[in-house]
């Protein structure tokens, strides 16, 4: 009975969130960069915050309103650490997705295009380095002005950059 308790121990430190934010996501290629805005919508859990190693895991949903892509969204989840400094909560970590917004994005008018092989080079999945340095707890809601991702997509050598401008996470 007591491995029982052990075992349920942990799970009621445990605090979930739900979040939604707003940014934008850039490819940046072979023959030219672009950039994307994105709406997206989350979950994390993790300890409560006064545990004392914080980590965190997430998983989430980006989606490119209005594009003309044929699949406009990512699906991602990541892990990562958090600094308790008060108020602040900075997070660090990584990122697996895939992406079906890591479609080459040329200038119009670039005369060296993107070429048929450097396109199907391109898989969708991805890893990338995340940091939030700029996260804030209010009891149970934490906002963030800044989440950055940094990554490559794991076929090409497309690097990919993201970053959301606001976001607002709900912990229950």
């Amino acid at each position: 009975m007591m491995w029982l308790a052990l075992l349920l121990a942990p799970a009621r430190a445990l605090q979930h969130e739900t979040s939604v934010g707003v940014g934008g996501e850039g490819n940046f290629w072979f023959a030219g960069a672009g950039w994307r805005h994105l709406v997206d919508a989350g979950w994390r859990i993790g300890p409560a915050s006064d545990e004392v190693f914080p980590w965190s895991a997430w998983s989430g949903i980006r989606v490119a309103p209005g594009s003309d892509l044929p699949a406009p969204f990512a699906v991602f989840a990541g892990l990562g650490v958090d600094v308790l400094l008060g108020r602040q909560e900075p997070t660090a970590g990584f990122e697996i997705g895939w992406s079906g917004m890591n479609d080459p994005v040329v200038p119009q008018g670039h005369p060296a295009g993107v070429s048929a092989t450097q396109a199907d080079r391109v898989s969708g999945f991805y890893m990338a380095a995340t940091v939030s340095p700029a996260r804030f707890r209010f009891g149970r809601v934490a906002v963030s002005a800044l989440d950055l991702r940094f990554g490559e997509d794991l076929r090409s050598t497309a690097i990919l950059f993201g970053a959301s401008y606001a976001r607002a996470e709900v912990a229950w």
